[in-house]
């Protein structure tokens, strides 16, 4: 996508910086330390929004589309 409609994809979900999510498959917590927009390789004119988490699966980076499929903002309550 266009640098212009992955910048307004990243606002659409702003909303998940700094909130606790749970992995749907690994029941793993993860907390969004970072939000970014990055080219998909270099002079590609493709970019992507990435999310920064850090949690019980360790630091990991992710594509905003694999973690808006594999991931909930519905905690389980203890």
């Amino acid at each position: 996508m266009k640098k212009e409609a992955a910048e307004k994809e990243k606002e659409k979900h702003a909303s998940l910086q700094d909130m606790t999510i749970m992995h749907k498959k690994y029941n793993a917590k993860m907390k969004v330390v970072e939000m970014g927009v990055e080219e998909t390789c270099a002079k590609s004119n493709d970019f992507y929004v990435y999310c920064k988490l850090k949690g019980k699966l360790g630091n990991v980076t992710e594509s905003l589309d694999y973690v808006l499929k594999n991931y909930t903002t519905n905690l389980p309550s203890h």
